[in-house]
């Protein structure tokens, strides 16, 4: 998936090696985001353990229901706070991660204090809002920096990458480096796909089946997104 975060501007860490989601769809957020949660975690030294990540507008419909939530005459009302309206949650735009560890959740909770502050040096923040107009605060709920102040969650949600090939740079490169070596391989993330990456970006593709043409297309990045975070 091609981000639409800035790449540059925030320290990054590899997500395979810090961060852990408990159920294997949920992984596919926001790559950038992914990145920059890594190198939180590599800063504490400690993994991150998610237990929500991407969620679906069908899966998100289930969990808005949970909470009392109902569609009445196509407006989504109702609901404890928990869950946010079907088509309004950050997570249906990969854009958010809910965090099981007490370290994370135990970050201090008003935009000011130093905890808050150590998160945005990462590019990270912890919204805090509250939930139809209950009291409720997530405490363990955080989402890139680019996020604050937006109302068209759609315009930041990250887009398939068409192709990569041979001669090409940048970040989505390094992601595509990044995931290879999590099958086993072990190449420099340097965001340059040169002769080696192409080597074994053709060796991934004939253990998988594909055309081995180099040319990093949906279906080698179907099979690239295989790979657990």
């Amino acid at each position: 998936m091609k981000s639409k975060l800035n790449s540059g501007k925030f320290p990054i860490a590899n997500p395979f090696k810090w961060l852990v989601f408990s159920k294997g769809w949920q992984r596919h957020i926001d790559f950038i985001f992914a990145c920059r949660l890594a190198a939180l975690a590599e800063y504490m030294k400690r993994k991150i353990n998610i237990s929500s990540g991407y969620r679906s507008t069908e899966e998100q419909i289930r969990s808005y229901k949970k909470t009392g939530g109902k569609l009445v005459n196509g407006i989504w009302t109702g609901g404890n706070g928990y869950a946010a309206k079907p088509g309004s949650s950050w997570h249906e735009y990969r854009l958010a991660i809910d965090a099981s560890d007490a370290w994370l959740k135990a970050l201090e909770k008003e935009f000011a204090t130093a905890s808050q502050v150590t998160l945005m040096r990462f590019g990270l923040f912890k919204p805090l809002t509250k939930g139809n107009g209950t009291s409720v605060r997530e405490d363990w709920h955080i989402q890139p920096i680019e996020t604050v102040g937006i109302k068209d969650k759609k315009s930041l949600e990250p887009k398939l990458i068409n192709k990569l090939q041979r001669g090409d740079m940048g970040f989505e490169v390094i992601e595509l480096q990044w995931r290879l070596n999590s099958y086993g391989y072990n190449l420099t993330a340097n965001g340059n796909f040169e002769i080696i990456t192409d080597e074994i970006v053709r060796d991934f593709q004939r253990s998988k089946g594909l055309v081995d043409d180099g040319i990093v297309g949906q279906s080698t990045w179907g099979k690239l997104y295989e790979a657990q975070l």
